[in-house]
């Protein structure tokens, strides 16, 4: 970060990591977009039924947590997906209080439709980047988001509170 006259300087809007995350996911998902639309999905509902597919039955916030779903879009989104039997929630077993979620056929259906066109895309994506350097960036995205996690954790004592 630069230091001018008026104290800190951010970098341009451009030259910044958010934009070039951002930039990133858009070129990315745009390609995908018009598959989930083909489904009457969103990317939401589609990470929600992915996460499931690769985890398993699980409580509700654990779920949202592990698709990247904001807390109050949860429960539009589980009603929405519920209704239309893309998703089951049930109440657990050992504890009333909570909820579970699991895929149902009908979602692992959608999930295997859309599942072809865009590994199709991601394996291009992969091809052209080049496959050590597409792991190589995956690993470098997942150590950032893990230590922005652990910095930005207020129990974390070399937080900084400026």
């Amino acid at each position: 970060m630069k230091t001018g006259k008026t104290g800190p300087q951010l970098p341009k809007y451009n030259d910044g990591i958010a934009a070039a995350l951002l930039g990133a996911r858009e070129a990315v998902m745009s390609p995908i977009r018009p598959i989930l639309r083909e489904h009457s999905l969103t990317e939401q509902q589609w990470r929600l039924l992915r996460v499931l597919i690769d985890i398993g039955a699980m409580e509700i916030s654990k779920a949202a947590e592990a698709s990247m779903i904001m807390g109050p879009s949860v429960t539009r989104i589980i009603k929405d997906m519920t209704r239309r039997n893309l998703i089951r929630k049930t109440n657990d077993t050992r504890d009333a209080r909570r909820s579970i979620l699991s895929i149902t056929p009908t979602g692992r259906a959608v999930v295997r439709k859309t599942a072809k066109q865009t590994a199709t895309l991601l394996a291009l994506y992969k091809r052209e980047f080049g496959d050590q350097r597409f792991e190589a960036l995956l690993a470098e995205l997942k150590y950032f988001q893990t230590r922005i996690r652990q910095i930005n954790n207020p129990e974390n004592p070399e937080r900084s509170e400026g």
